[in-house]
């Protein structure tokens, strides 16, 4: 067994910090290159939509498109 490698936590923690204030000063829309990856800011409705979309499988994909066309009956 090896002895854990020495981990630097204050320049870990200092670049999150920089990170952080970065994203936290975005507007919706701007962008801004991080680490050399541009990356844009989107609503939080946005990111939880994305999030659901790429967590459900193809088969629950297929179903919720499918049932995007169904309409409900006109009532009598």
């Amino acid at each position: 067994m090896s002895a854990p490698a020495e981990v630097d936590t204050a320049s870990v923690i200092a670049e999150h910090h920089r990170v952080e204030r970065i994203v936290s000063g975005m507007k919706v829309g701007e962008t801004a290159v991080i680490n050399g990856t541009p990356v844009t800011a989107i609503s939080l409705a946005d990111a939880l939509a994305l999030s659901r979309a790429e967590a459900m499988s193809a088969a629950d994909r297929l179903a919720h498109d499918l049932a995007s066309y169904v309409r409900p009956k006109a009532s009598a």
